[in-house]
């Protein structure tokens, strides 16, 4: 019976993980498209082109300041998931809008590092919230993490493999599970 509700949160845990991926990925797309082509074509700006970035910088640069440095490097997020087996979710909200700005405002980087910090500490914010499957904890976590990984490289079977990689799994096909779920409604 606890392997059958471990199995749905890992379900469901991937489909919020798939519908949060293709949201911000959409606004993203959405977002470039409205600043970097709507706007210019429907209004004649003088410098355009040279004012959304420095105005994008400032806030950026005001958000930095006062939070610290975001969003964090894939590298970074990767260490610290691998240092403390989890991803940090307390500024969720401000590495969101910082990545946002930084993607929309005309940075030449793509949404990977953002994404999978922002993913990653939903993960584990949803992770910490399932109280009655406690043993459970970790396990869904990795699970989560490794699914962040398959939907943002675009290869369901990444994020199961990625994570028998770095630690030995007791539920592979969790992670192969949670990864296709949320790789459905990331796709449709």
């Amino acid at each position: 019976m606890k392997s059958w509700i471990v199995s749905g949160y890992a379900i469901a845990l991937g489909v919020i993980i798939g519908l949060v991926s293709w949201l911000f990925l959409s606004v993203v797309y959405k977002g470039i498209h409205v600043v970097w082509h709507t706007v210019p074509e429907q209004f004649d700006i003088p410098f355009y082109l040279f004012l959304v970035p420095v105005i994008a910088g400032v806030c950026i640069g005001l958000l930095q300041h006062r939070y610290g440095r975001m969003p964090r490097l894939m590298p970074e997020v990767m260490e610290e998931r691998k240092d403390t087996g989890r991803i940090d979710y307390r500024l969720i909200g401000f590495t969101t809008l910082t990545a946002l700005l930084v993607l929309i405002g005309g940075a030449s980087l793509g949404p990977e590092a953002a994404l999978v910090g922002i993913v990653g500490g939903l993960t584990t914010w949803f992770s910490e919230r399932i109280r009655y499957v406690r043993q459970e904890l970790g396990e869904l976590q990795e699970v989560g993490h490794a699914v962040v990984l398959g939907i943002v490289f675009n290869a369901p079977l990444f994020g199961a493999i990625a994570a028998e990689e770095n630690e030995q799994k007791k539920q592979p096909m969790l992670n192969l599970l949670a990864t296709l779920a949320g790789m459905e409604r990331f796709i449709y």
